[in-house]
Formats: C-alpha cells, sequence, structure tokens
C-alpha cells in the first residue's frame, strides 16, 4: 500500500494510499521515528535480519544482503474506507475480522491523520504539528491502544466463572415475568452488596443459548449473582480480556 519516493535532495520517503490506513500502517519519518506497523516491522522492511535485538544489531555492520522484505496484511482497503466513513466525525474505532480465519480485514481508527504528510521530510513539521495540537488525538490508534469497557462482550467471562463453578448450566432459566415485567432489587458494592433495580421485559424462560442469543442483561446479572463475587471475581482476574496488551500496532496478519 505505501510507495516510496525521493525528494529534491534524494532522500526517500513514504507515500500511503490513503487516510484511512493511518493508523494500521503509521508512518516511518527522518524526523519524528516510526509508528505502527512501519515500526513493527522496520527490520523486515528495511531488510536488517531478525526480529531479535542481536541480529538487527549485527546485521548494521555487515553489507546489505538482500532488499528489504515485503509485507502483506488482510486489510481490505474498501472495508477500511467503509469502517471510517461510517464512523465520521465520531472518535472511535472500527475491528472486522474474518471470523473463519481471524485474518484482521478493518483496523480503523478516527480521526485519521496524514502519514504521508508526516513522511515527507518537506512537510512532515507541519502534518506532526497539525496531529499533535488536534483535540481528537488521531495520533492515538484507538483501535489497539483505546481503553474501553468490554460490555456485553464480558458476559462470556460471567458465563465461564458460572459453568466453572456449578453455580449455573447450560438449562439454568430464569422464571416467567409477572405482567411483563420483573422487577428484583437489590445493590452492589465494592464489599459485593448489589443495589438497583433490573427488569426483564416479556414472559420467556431464557436458557443459556437463548440469554447469550438477545444478550440478556438480567440473564447474566443473576447468573453473577448465583456464582458470587469472589468466584466471579478470580475469573475475571483470571481472563485474558482484562490484561492490557504490550503491543501498540495491529499483529500483521500475513508477512
Amino acid at each position: 500500500m505505501p510507495r516510496t519516493r525521493r525528494d529534491a535532495s534524494g532522500e526517500l520517503y513514504r507515500v500511503y494510499a490513503d487516510r484511512s490506513l493511518s493508523a494500521p500502517l503509521g508512518y516511518v519519518s527522518s524526523l519524528y521515528g516510526s509508528a505502527g506497523l512501519e515500526a513493527a516491522d522496520s527490520s523486515a522492511l528495511l531488510g536488517l535480519g531478525g526480529d531479535d535485538p542481536l541480529s538487527r544489531a549485527l546485521a548494521k555492520f555487515r553489507a546489505p544482503t538482500k532488499q528489504g522484505d515485503d509485507l502483506r496484511t488482510s486489510l481490505s482497503l474498501t472495508l477500511q474506507r467503509l469502517a471510517v466513513r461510517l464512523l465520521g466525525a465520531d472518535r472511535g474505532a472500527v475491528v472486522a475480522l474474518d471470523p473463519r480465519t481471524g485474518d484482521v480485514l478493518a483496523l480503523a481508527s478516527t480521526p485519521t491523520f496524514d502519514a504521508s504528510g508526516i513522511a515527507d521530510p518537506a512537510t512532515a513539521r507541519a502534518a506532526f504539528s497539525a496531529a499533535l495540537d488536534d483535540p481528537g488525538q488521531p495520533l492515538l490508534d484507538r483501535a489497539t491502544q483505546g481503553l474501553y469497557v468490554p460490555g456485553s462482550a464480558f458476559k462470556i467471562v460471567t458465563a465461564i466463572a458460572g459453568f466453572s463453578s456449578g453455580a449455573i448450566n447450560a438449562a439454568t432459566g430464569i422464571p416467567p415475568a409477572t405482567g411483563g415485567r420483573d422487577d428484583r432489587s437489590f445493590s452492589w458494592t465494592a464489599s459485593g452488596s448489589l443495589t438497583g433495580t433490573i427488569s426483564s421485559p416479556g414472559s420467556e424462560v431464557l436458557d443459556f443459548a437463548r440469554a447469550t442469543e438477545v444478550s440478556c442483561n438480567i440473564w447474566y446479572a443473576l447468573a453473577g449473582l448465583r456464582t458470587g463475587v469472589r468466584r466471579w471475581t478470580r475469573r475475571r482476574d483470571a481472563s485474558d480480556s482484562v490484561r492490557p496488551s504490550r503491543s501498540t500496532c495491529p499483529p500483521r496478519a500475513r508477512s
């Protein structure tokens, strides 16, 4: 997707295909270093040897043996552009995966920034300052570095905690609501008590599969209560979903 050009003084710089790719691909600049895949795979792209620090260090003292490698990703420019367009003026992120292979098809973050402008020595200072001063923080890759509450995806952790503790099973159901509404008042504090009112519309008894299909908050709230705070917390702490990633760039799908 990126191309390499020379400026008037003969210095090489990158030109990127589309602003929608600014977050995952990043940039490489003689003034501001590199980011994204440009930083993560710099040794391969430059033909500097292996990924380990020793190989990279030794390669600097040897005559170049080959041109840098190509890097191929599974990103779809069509989907990437669509994701950025749908996000519009909002700050946000979209990640689209191929469920058959796990390939990353879109990894969008908005607002975008001018990666080509940062890479070009003639415009680097102005482009980087514009991105740095933008209140929307476009240099923050929200798809890989944003910290967001997990929402209903975390129900799976609750289910695992309940199943592993024996508190629930696949047939566990919620009794039918009376009058189309089932109100249960309780409170939940840091010490383990629950407060507030939750309600369940309708009269259908939901088992695990149906509750997950419709993402029923009531079913999962009660599953959490049956599991208990301590057992739920142990499972939450053991879950990879709450461990911060050490990576600051998207994983390459294929190279």
